[in-house]
């Protein structure tokens, strides 16, 4: 499967939840958010080349890896995790569909450490998700 046809179809089925949307007045980003985007935002990517794996009947499958990331503004995460469990519900199990390929498996694999940073005295927050997206070609 083609990436730009996979973020294509991970955006679209973020940016289309009402839900999601109202819990991040900063957007959903599929790059670095501009300079004084609101918080809390979301921000997806790629985080590593695609790996080929063949099946034992001889199938090829396209795996992907992708960081889901949520930052916001202060001391509490609370904001920041409620739209991360968002996004993972409309992640997981394959819940989209790209215009091309098909989506197999999706699903969390992991949560790499929380980066909190400070900015002149004010602190800043993100938390992420891995998620692994076995699709067909």
């Amino acid at each position: 499967m083609n990436p730009a046809v996979l973020e294509t179809a991970i955006y679209s089925v973020l940016h289309g939840d009402a839900t999601l949307l109202a819990l991040l007045p900063g957007g959903i980003w599929s790059s670095r958010p501009p300079a004084k985007t609101p918080f809390p935002y979301l921000r997806f990517r790629q985080s590593s080349s695609p790996e080929e794996v063949w099946t034992m009947g001889g199938g090829r499958i396209v795996r992907f890896a992708y960081q889901v990331s949520v930052g916001d503004k202060g001391n509490s995460k609370a904001a920041a995790y409620a739209a991360l469990a968002r996004a993972d519900a409309l992640l997981s199990d394959g819940s989209f569909s790209p215009t091309s390929g098909t989506v197999l498996y999706s699903r969390r694999v992991g949560f790499p450490p929380e980066t909190p940073e400070e900015v002149d005295g004010i602190p800043y927050q993100m938390v992420h998700a891995i998620y692994r997206i076995d699709t067909l070609p």
